[in-house]
């Protein structure tokens, strides 16, 4: 027999596996269409703030941006204070059912990339992903 912390486990791991798949195939290029080189930049350590909503509930989750120029990482790592400031005021706005039943992350990497855009008055950043993404 499984015990309940075995089983929310095993659990929050088919959730990751759910949730990072479909966020991993919509970076997929169209067939046909120009490809465009981006630049990674980890933004640290993983993230672990509450759901907006459930307060016994936590998110913990590690964000990569992609870039569009090399020379921005550097800019990046100046200012990666503001960077990781943007992604917690997004990462508090997700609520439980959403962490839940989102298929993809598509919705919440948009408005952290748009998020940390505005942060640094730029368009420098051009996709989101998430390494890990875990309800706990």
């Amino acid at each position: 027999m499984l015990t309940k912390s075995l089983k929310i486990r095993i659990l929050a791991l088919l959730c990751v596996a759910v949730l990072i798949v479909p966020a991993f195939s919509a970076c997929k290029k169209e067939e046909g269409e120009a490809t465009t080189e981006t630049f990674a930049f980890d933004t640290g350590d993983a993230y672990l703030t509450n759901l907006k909503d459930n307060e016994k509930k936590m998110l913990k989750c590690s964000v990569v941006l992609s870039l569009s120029h090399e020379e921005d990482v550097e800019h990046f790592l100046e200012k990666n204070y503001l960077v990781r400031d943007a992604i917690i005021k997004e990462l508090l706005t997700l609520s439980y059912d959403e962490a839940m039943k989102s298929p993809d992350l598509t919705g919440l990497a948009t408005r952290v990339q748009a998020a940390v855009n505005a942060a640094l008055a730029t368009e420098t950043v051009v996709g989101v992903s998430f390494t890990s993404f875990t309800v706990v």
